[in-house]
């Protein structure tokens, strides 16, 4: 029971894990490019990136282009509402113990948003990316998309994830996570009380008050020797007991 109460009160600590992660994947490249050791890059949710071709032409820019620009400003702006909601909804419940159903809502709602973000991005953005920001002729006859470059022989991985892109999975997860624990833990359970079985006492019914005995017959005077007959044997007078 201890260890039920000890997490109940720490719930709060769920969503605010998953806040700053989700926070952390915005400000932390979502994908990284190492080719050979000779051209290294990293590009952000947000349209940031940052080339290195072997230290004689480095560069930091912003990727313009509509079809990755608009996808990238979505998802950056959808993380980050889901993290600020995740340490709201965090702050708030660990104020008010009472809050979990407020904690399920806006965790759900979080985690949701960052899976949207997440797949928008990596559906958008590797098939737009403008590979020409790295090089234009060079490649020329030789296949590449964004995730791999077809060297004839064999295809070299190009783009690999980052932590935004890792990161803000785990933060949906554990969103999730904190959904489904302040659910249950919001679920109004009846304490059972123990039915109290009231004793009734059991009474024993009074045999039938009996009159007084007579011992001489009220009409004769004659001696009764049997309390139980009805009738006095010497005059036959009736015995009437009160009724």
């Amino acid at each position: 029971m201890n260890l039920m109460a000890d997490i109940r009160k720490n719930i709060w600590l769920i969503p605010l894990v998953a806040g700053i992660l989700a926070l952390i994947a915005v400000v932390t490249p979502a994908v990284s490019m190492n080719l050979l050791g000779m051209v290294t890059a990293s590009l952000w949710f947000w349209g940031l990136y940052i080339y290195d071709y072997t230290g004689f032409f480095s560069g930091t820019d912003f990727i313009m282009d509509p079809l990755v620009l608009i996808p990238s400003l979505v998802t950056t702006i959808l993380i980050t509402l889901s993290g600020v909601l995740l340490i709201s909804a965090a702050a708030k419940l660990k104020r008010d113990s009472d809050k979990l159903g407020f904690v399920r809502n806006f965790s759900v709602i979080s985690g949701a948003l960052t899976l949207i973000a997440e797949i928008l991005w990596l559906v958008m953005v590797p098939l737009f990316f403008p590979m020409a920001y790295y090089w234009d002729a060079v490649l020329t006859g030789f296949p590449y998309t964004f995730w791999t470059w077809n060297m004839g022989f064999l295809n070299y991985p190009l783009h690999s994830a980052g932590f935004g892109i890792i990161g803000g999975f785990i933060a949906a997860a554990i969103a999730f996570i904190a959904a489904g624990v302040a659910s249950y833990f919001s679920k109004e359970r009846p304490m059972k009380i123990p039915e109290k079985k009231e004793v009734i006492p059991v009474t024993k019914e009074a045999p039938p008050a009996k009159g007084p005995e007579l011992k001489f017959c009220p009409e004769c005077g004659a001696e009764i020797e049997d309390p139980d007959i009805k009738f006095c044997g010497k005059c036959g007078f009736e015995f009437k007991t009160p009724g």
